[in-house]
């Protein structure tokens, strides 16, 4: 009886490694696995589009147990696109894995990634919330999640979780870095000290911490990253150092020309200095600048700069286009309220409004 025992279990045995050897050797010398094996080569020498081909290829073999083989091939397909900048058809790779019921960190980082360069931003904002909420301490993710929240006007979010991300990377910083911002010496950055510092610089400035945000910049400007000036100045004009703050912009502007960033809070700075001539020549200049983001804004600070000056039809222009993008901001109403009292009789009549001189 025991002997019968012993050859049934080395029977079952036998047959248990003769399976797994076939699964084995089938997986290993499958027509799939050599053309995903053929796309991973590809990939891994930045031939995206022949990975692409192969891995295309391994997807239409049908052949039993590959699931998994499946995923990681739409992985690299979807990574690949997002290499050769087709955010569009990446998107569609990942939404395959989340057909798949694939829940991953990575998954969510790369679809918001994605919907945020394809200016999705609702989209965007979703898919990097899951990722955070499932690995809370990467700090790119913070960055880019506060740049989304901000093209969506939920500015206070963007705060808060430029406040977490910046927690984390206080906590991650490296020690050669933390001697650096201790010791306010620049010389001999590496690359990738230079990504850190920057990170910092960044994150601190979104989270409110314009101090701290000014002296990451300013050991990046002492390395030789021209570019920090303009944060630089930024930082100080929240600061209400409005002066110092022009005197930065200015000079990143002669160095690399009129950025509309740069235009848009020198503009800023001249308000808050009651330069209100300045103010509305330079926001002429900042709304027609190639690239400008912050119309919005400076639409509102021209309106004003013009009202103090007495251009009251200029002013009303300004806040009747502001109000067309933000008709729900009251302090804007008030002002375009006031400024119909003020309007000529022409540019009343050219608006069909009543300025009560008709």
């Amino acid at each position: 009886m025991g002997k019968h025992i012993v050859r049934t279990v080395i029977m079952l045995l036998a047959i248990m490694l003769a399976v797994i050897f076939m699964i084995n050797f089938r997986f290993t010398h499958s027509a799939k696995e050599r053309l995903r094996e053929a796309g991973i080569r590809n990939y891994r020498m930045g031939r995206y589009e022949e990975a692409a081909d192969f891995f295309s290829l391994a997807l239409k073999q049908k052949e039993a147990f590959t699931s998994r083989t499946d995923q990681d091939i739409y992985l690299y397909l979807a990574d690949g696109e997002m290499k050769r900048e087709k955010y569009t058809s990446a998107v569609t790779y990942y939404e395959k894995l989340l057909e798949q019921k694939v829940d991953s960190v990575e998954l969510y980082a790369n679809l918001g990634m994605c919907y945020e360069r394809m200016g999705k931003y609702d989209a965007a904002y979703e898919y990097l919330k899951k990722a955070i909420e499932k690995k809370s301490d990467d700090s790119e993710l913070y960055y880019t999640i506060c740049e989304v929240c901000l093209h969506l006007d939920m500015n206070d979010e963007a705060a808060e979780y430029a406040k977490e991300g910046y927690s984390w990377l206080k906590k991650q910083m490296s020690k050669a870095v933390r001697q650096i911002v201790k010791s306010g010496n620049a010389d001999s950055i590496s690359a990738m000290q230079l990504r850190e510092l920057t990170k910092c610089g960044q994150l601190a400035y979104l989270s409110g911490d314009y101090d701290e945000a000014y002296n990451y910049y300013s050991i990046l400007y002492q390395s030789g990253e021209q570019s920090a000036s303009l944060y630089m100045g930024h930082c100080l004009s929240e600061k209400g150092d409005y002066e110092n703050a022009l005197t930065l912009l200015k000079q990143y502007e002669a160095a690399n020309g009129a950025h509309p960033l740069c235009l848009a809070k020198q503009v800023y700075c001249y308000i808050h200095m009651e330069k209100y001539e300045e103010a509305a020549k330079l926001a002429d200049i900042a709304l027609n600048a190639e690239g400008q983001q912050l119309t919005e804004e400076l639409l509102y600070e021209k309106g004003v700069a013009l009202e103090h000056t007495g251009d009251f039809d200029g002013a009303f222009d300004c806040f009747k286009q502001y109000l067309q993008m933000n008709p729900k901001d009251e302090e804007a109403k008030r002002e375009y309220d006031f400024l119909i009292t003020r309007i000529s009789n022409e540019k009343a009549a050219e608006s069909g409004v009543d300025n009560g001189n008709r």
